[in-house]
């Protein structure tokens, strides 16, 4: 929670929200002459996110490592590291359990909105205003670092300002010894560790830090080309996205197309460790503009991409018909990595009527599926 780029907030363009993050595989702007750890004055580099400019051979553009590279790395007291933002990350030390990813607003409450079929939705007027997490956007802290209890953060305003540029980076000097641990907000499963040593001593190279990073990114791609083409084992399972515990990651539904029997309940089942989605059905301009507005200027989430549209309640199977809602609208709201006690992980849905139905997750652009239903 892979994922999609803000750039300028102030004109409404959405991100995803949580693990949702750009596809870095696909498009980071950085040149392919840059080494993961290398050229870092008196320390190393990290790169939060790939530096590729182009997917790898063999490589689906759908495809994203929600890692940093390298995950870890030692120096010694008196250095700095500097942080390289290769997609929608922050780099933030300090207590991960203070910077959940989704907020409520203060006093806030979802507007009294209806749906096509001029009906409230359940949590018209009911459920809290969310929003990404405002702590994630500015800079926290200095640029030194001397106890693993501090808080420090590249914030995301260096990527909302920056255009399509590459942001600037992120540097950090590490004062005294210790072993600083550090996470992105926006994708909690993304984290790594500074070990810094005495002063005195000596810290391995940058280009050993660079051949460390190169490692982990050659297995990710490696892991990557083995679960692009997965499928479930079961009939009449689609797998919502997949994705390894490295961060390796394929936002795109698996299969993307399925015929079954009206009757049948099809069951769309987390398969990405790392990273939420969304299963929403609907006309293509109903369910797109979902995605465009999916966080707003100021960060707030919008409720049609984030709730369910059927009340919470028992795990049944929501009956669609194609005409759900007025104009066939149906959500699961956001599904969860099935690594989170977070829920839901799966959402079910029995087709009562023939027809070809569109569906989408609003958080990833392109991750679309078809049910056809005879």
């Amino acid at each position: 929670m892979s994922v999609r780029a803000v750039r300028v907030a102030a004109c409404g363009v959405a991100a995803a929200v949580a693990m949702a993050g750009v596809a870095a595989l696909a498009s980071a702007s950085v040149s392919k002459t840059t080494r993961v750890g290398a050229g870092a004055p008196s320390g190393v580099m990290v790169s939060a996110g790939p530096l590729l400019k182009a997917p790898p051979p063999g490589v689906t553009r759908q495809a994203d490592a929600l890692a940093f590279f390298p995950r870890g790395a030692t120096i010694s007291a008196g250095q700095s590291v500097t942080f390289v933002i290769a997609g929608f990350h922050t780099v933030t030390f300090g207590n991960q359990k203070s910077f959940p990813t989704v907020v409520p607003f203060p006093n806030g409450k979802q507007p009294s909105l209806k749906d096509a079929a001029g009906a409230p939705l359940w949590w018209a007027g009911n459920a809290p205003l969310l929003s990404l997490n405002p702590r994630a956007v500015p800079q926290l802290g200095g640029a030194t670092i001397s106890s693993p209890s501090q808080v420090r953060s590249s914030g995301l305003l260096r990527l909302l300002t920056a255009g399509n540029k590459q942001p600037a980076p992120y540097t950090l000097k590490f004062v005294k010894p210790g072993i600083y641990h550090f996470f992105c907000i926006i994708h909690p499963g993304m984290h790594g560790a500074i070990r810094v040593l005495p002063s005195t001593a000596t810290a391995p190279s940058a280009d050993q830090a660079a051949a460390h990073g190169q490692a982990q990114l050659t297995h990710i791609i490696g892991d990557i080309k083995s679960i692009q083409a997965v499928n479930p084992t079961e009939k009449l399972a689609v797998w919502v996205g997949t994705g390894k515990l490295n961060g390796a990651e394929v936002t795109s539904f698996f299969p993307k197309r399925l015929v079954v029997n009206s009757g049948e309940t099809v069951k769309f089942v987390a398969h990405d460790p790392t990273d939420i989605h969304t299963v929403t059905f609907g006309p293509d301009a109903y369910t797109g503009q979902i995605e465009k507005t999916f966080t707003s200027s100021k960060f707030a989430l919008n409720p049609f991409g984030v709730f369910p549209s059927e009340p919470p309640g028992p795990p049944a199977p929501v009956l669609y018909d194609g005409e759900n809602h007025g104009n066939g609208y149906l959500s699961g709201g956001i599904i969860y990595p099935y690594t989170t006690k977070q829920a839901p992980h799966v959402f079910r849905v029995t087709f009562t009527e023939p027809g070809t139905y569109h569906f989408e997750c609003v958080i990833h652009p392109n991750m679309d599926g078809t049910i056809i239903v005879r």
